[in-house]
């Protein structure tokens, strides 16, 4: 057998999400530690936003990560959750939540 063959790697971690309020089409930028995973990721493959799917706008990063959210059918608030393509994840625990679309209700000269 072989002695000191695993090894525990350090956890990813979210550090930040700013602004954890919005709306469709808000930037929002994800700060974090080790976000690729401790082995073997190179990139992020998904990002929630309260359960709903985020663009991700720069998943480069392993330490800054910039989404936009999605539309979604109601307000909510939730995780944010980040997966890296290894499958490592990240979550913020009630980290975002989804406001009211604004609406333009008139135009004047």
């Amino acid at each position: 057998s072989r002695s000191n063959s695993w090894t525990y790697e350090a956890a990813s971690a979210i550090s930040s999400v700013s602004p954890i309020v919005g709306q469709i089409g808000t930037r929002v930028t994800i700060l974090g530690s080790t976000l690729f995973g401790a082995s073997g990721g190179s990139q992020i493959q998904t990002v929630t936003l309260a359960g709903v799917p985020a663009v991700i706008v720069d998943g480069s990063s392993a330490v800054r990560i910039v989404v936009a959210a999605a539309r979604n059918g109601s307000l909510s608030a939730g995780d944010v959750v980040v997966t890296a393509n290894n499958g490592a994840e990240s979550k913020a625990v009630n980290s975002w939540t989804y406001t009211t679309e604004g609406a333009i209700s008139g135009v004047s000269p």
